[in-house]
């Protein structure tokens, strides 16, 4: 992690993950995940030439036993990002504890889900040393 690297039309760099017990949805709201939150701190930055849509789509969650997660939340809400710009944010998922993740990073913003590539990045597995509980599957 914090090492950038290229693919597609991004540069992606994560730069910190973590696990939340609760995430703050709003000025007095907090939500509470079925499992625990898993966030990523990431840079994406548009390295084409035109302007590229940047959303939560561009990111997956793939666990050890082969399940795939959408986003739960984001701040990646859709920007056209201009050529040679970037933007930092957190994408959220909603996982179990325990579990290895692999992060899946989308080459383009293009909508055609089944045709896709994607980067992969390891994330690893919570542990009692990130501050959550173990809890068993």
């Amino acid at each position: 992690m914090g090492e950038a690297f290229q693919f597609g039309n991004y540069l992606y760099q994560v730069h910190d993950i973590s696990y939340r017990e609760s995430i703050s949805t709003g000025w007095f709201d907090t939500e509470r995940p079925l499992g625990v939150f898993l966030v990523v701190d990431i840079t994406v930055y548009n390295r084409s030439g035109k302007t590229q849509n940047v959303s939560s789509t561009l990111f997956k969650l793939k666990d050890n036993n082969g399940n795939e997660y959408k986003t739960t939340h984001s701040n990646f809400k859709a920007y056209e990002l201009s050529p040679e710009m970037e933007v930092t944010g957190q994408v959220v998922f909603d996982v179990h504890f325990g579990r290895n993740y692999t992060l899946l990073l989308a080459e383009d913003d293009d909508l055609h889900f089944n045709e896709r590539k994607y980067a992969r990045v390891n994330l690893g597995a919570a542990t009692a040393d990130d501050g959550m509980p173990m809890n068993e599957d």
